[in-house]
């Protein structure tokens, strides 16, 4: 809804305050009728689709050991840690990474290093290691004492992970997943917890980049930033955060009107 409505309400409304000039050329193209009538179909499929399914009565499941479940989760660790450490090896070792990670995310690094980059992606692994073992403790309630340290070494290293890859959707995917999990297991979610996620997410969309590349800029001045910044920020918050969701919308715009590189 904030990508597909949102999203493409504030642009064709207030453009200039939500639109990235680096993903379009001409306000105009905004109120074309193709890419809205794109979006109409993906919403009308959704609706009947999940109607559809409503009426399916259907139960899927997986009967696992406990002995297999554990080996599956350190197997996938092992694979993802692997991945990132030989991402942070190619890219020239952990001072280098933590210096240019934006860069490094961006594509803009002058150290391109495609294979580094692909073989990061499996670093995810370590993040579905982390959701198995999370599983694992919320269903059983009680684990053993090897169970708990393999979760606390699993949630550590996922956690820094999420930080190396220098975005912020890594991290609120993350917490979104934590919940999916809890609904899963107990089939509804604290309201609580789902304010506290929901606000914790809010800011990190805010402020997450500023402070995730600010923790290696020794340049950098917290109490500067928060008397000049942190209140216009606040009050910016909804065009700031329609603008950060807007790339995908301008995406498809551009994608049905010209014949742009695939970064666009």
């Amino acid at each position: 809804i904030v990508i597909y409505v949102l999203a493409p309400l504030a642009l064709v409304t207030s453009y200039y305050e939500v639109a990235s000039p680096r993903f379009l050329r001409n306000y105009y193209d905004i109120e074309s009728i193709f890419p809205l009538f794109v979006i109409i179909i993906f919403f009308i499929s959704m609706f009947f689709g999940s109607i559809f399914f409503d009426k399916v009565d259907f139960k899927f499941k997986l009967e696992a050991s406990h002995n297999l479940i554990r080996k599956t989760a350190i197997f996938l660790f092992t694979i993802g840690f692997g991945s990132l450490l030989f991402f942070i090896y190619n890219y020239g070792g952990l001072d280098y990474v933590l210096s240019n990670m934006s860069q490094i995310r961006s594509g803009t690094d002058d150290n391109k290093n495609y294979l580094a980059a692909f073989v990061s992606s499996f670093s995810k692994y370590m993040n579905l290691s982390f959701f198995i073992m999370l599983s694992f403790w919320v269903i059983n309630k009680k684990i053993s004492n090897f169970d708990y340290f393999l979760f606390f070494i699993f949630a550590l290293l996922t956690l820094f992970s999420i930080y190396l890859s220098a975005g912020r959707e890594a991290g609120i995917a993350f917490l979104i997943s934590i919940l999916v999990i809890y609904l899963a297991v107990y089939k509804k979610i604290p309201a609580l917890t789902v304010a506290i996620f929901s606000i914790f997410s809010f800011m990190y969309i805010l402020f997450g980049k500023t402070f995730l590349f600010a923790l290696n800029n020794e340049n950098f001045d917290k109490d500067d930033f928060i008397d000049n910044n942190f209140l216009s920020t606040i009050s910016n918050s909804y065009n700031i955060i329609v603008s950060e969701f807007s790339h995908q919308y301008l995406s498809l715009v551009n994608f049905m009107q010209y014949d742009y590189s695939f970064r666009f």
